[in-house]
């Protein structure tokens, strides 16, 4: 019997999109839409007939979603909740919602008493509907300002005090779609860009996508790899649009550095490259075994008809430094 002693590199795969094809971030999904019937969306009182397009709008972004498991809540309001209706997002499941949607006008918008457009009572009423159960995506579609009980300056400030906490504990990215401009507001507005997980949308005609890092930790091996690969996930048949940009950032440390502004490719797919700042010979040093770096994530959209939010995960770096190992084996001649 000979002894013959095989170097083996082991190599440390970094970490890609062919894990099971399983985005570790995703969970189910829960859309609640929250859709102003008040008589202005038919052209009550001069305003302008955006009825038909919004409710296009509103159809079409339950046929986008793909996962059959989403659960869909319809809240039409006015002074409140006038009525919820849910269902999964099944061919079945949408059908049903969408002939409940297409009863509205006949229900609803017919001749009557004026009433308020009270945007703040109703969406209180739509965040009781959402929990950290599911990852949840709110809409509110009005074509007017807040008014009746509270005023639009109430609206703003409790969006302003309250909605990034509970969002971020409730995993809730909301979409404020103004449908014409008087729905217009400055305040409401710099208000809604300033807090986290929501966005003004204005007109109709809008797509809105809401994109999830698949991986939550990349692995960097600092002997063998050149590169990473994020990859941005979607539950909606919507396309990626063209030009989206997306800037990757690392946390100071002293190892390695990332700060890149990329091209988003249609498949979501993303390259991003650490640069080392020492030596591999002092890297390999002054490293511990693993080491763990923060990236931060900022999507530049180009301007269009497609809305994209980033879902607001912790992305890590993980740096691999470990020596060769060795293995000893018998081989029989």
């Amino acid at each position: 019997m000979k002894k013959q002693k095989i170097l083996l590199v082991l190599l440390l795969l970094l970490v890609s999109g062919k894990l099971a094809a399983q985005n570790d971030n995703f969970k189910l999904g829960r859309r609640v839409y929250l859709f102003d019937l008040t008589l202005s969306m038919i052209g009550f009182g001069g305003a302008p007939n955006i009825y038909d397009a919004a409710i296009t709008d509103l159809i079409d972004d339950i046929n986008s979603v793909q996962d059959e498991k989403t659960q869909l809540i319809l809240q039409p309001f006015r002074t409140d909740v006038m009525e919820t209706y849910q269902d999964l997002a099944t061919k079945e499941g949408k059908a049903k919602l969408i002939k409940e949607i297409e009863a509205w006008k006949k229900k609803y918008m017919v001749k009557g008493a004026v009433t308020s457009t009270d945007i703040l009572t109703s969406m209180k009423s739509s965040m009781n509907m959402m929990h950290n159960d599911r990852s949840n995506v709110f809409f509110i579609f009005t074509d007017g300002k807040q008014n009746g009980k509270y005023s639009s300056a109430d609206l703003a400030s409790f969006i302003d005090s309250k909605w990034c906490d509970y969002a971020v504990a409730n995993d809730v990215h909301g979409y404020y779609v103004m449908l014409t401009h008087a729905a217009d507001d400055a305040r409401l507005e710099r208000t809604i860009l300033k807090v986290c997980n929501f966005s003004v949308c204005k007109g109709t005609g809008q797509q809105y996508l809401l994109l999830y890092p698949r991986e939550k930790e990349l692995t960097f091996n600092i002997k063998y790899d050149k590169k990473v690969i994020l990859h941005l996930d979607r539950v909606q048949d919507i396309a990626i649009p063209v030009g989206m940009k997306l800037e990757v950032t690392a946390e100071k440390n002293p190892y390695y550095s990332v700060n890149q502004t990329v091209n988003v490719d249609k498949d979501g797919i993303i390259e991003i490259v650490p640069k080392a700042q020492q030596s591999y010979g002092n890297l390999k040093n002054s490293m511990k075994p693993m080491e763990f770096v923060p990236l931060h994530l900022k999507l530049y959209v180009p301007e269009g008809k497609t809305d994209v939010q980033l879902k607001n995960e912790k992305i890590i770096l993980k740096l691999i430094n470990k020596p060769e190992k060795t293995a000893t084996f018998h081989v029989k001649e």
